[in-house]
């Protein structure tokens, strides 16, 4: 469900960045978010975000969105997509688990399947006992 901090937070992200085509495409991207705040289990949790970025030319307005999301339910967020777009995937990827790591939990978006590296991000999270929340 859409909350008025959500659809607010969302406005001031897409005035920011004008390569974003058009806010009723960002609104209707599917994020809706079910369960997550009952998923929340503690104030600070750590959540990493995880999904496809290769082959998406809207992946960091896409995790963008998420951050701005989770911040407002109270998780402290570690954003992938803030990595240099000039790094190779297996730079990002020793910088991912790294950051994945150090997180309580990770927060799957749809589109996990479609990515290498999100599937890897996942099997990590499963394998250190990780809190694993789909979209």
């Amino acid at each position: 469900m859409w909350n008025v901090l959500w659809e607010v937070r969302i406005m001031e992200l897409c005035s920011i960045r004008s390569n974003i085509p058009n806010i009723y495409d960002i609104l209707t991207m599917n994020l809706s978010m079910p369960s997550i705040e009952a998923e929340r289990t503690k104030p600070n949790t750590k959540i990493f975000i995880s999904g496809k970025v290769t082959g998406d030319p809207n992946y960091k307005e896409k995790f963008d969105l998420v951050e701005i999301y989770l911040k407002s339910l109270g998780y402290r967020v570690m954003n992938p997509a803030v990595l240099p777009v000039d790094f190779g995937v297996n730079e990002c990827m020793s910088i991912t688990i790294a950051m994945l790591s150090q997180c309580d939990a990770i927060y799957m978006l749809k589109d996990w399947k479609d990515s290498r590296g999100a599937t890897i991000e996942h099997d990590f999270a499963k394998y250190a006992g990780k809190k694993i929340i789909y979209e």
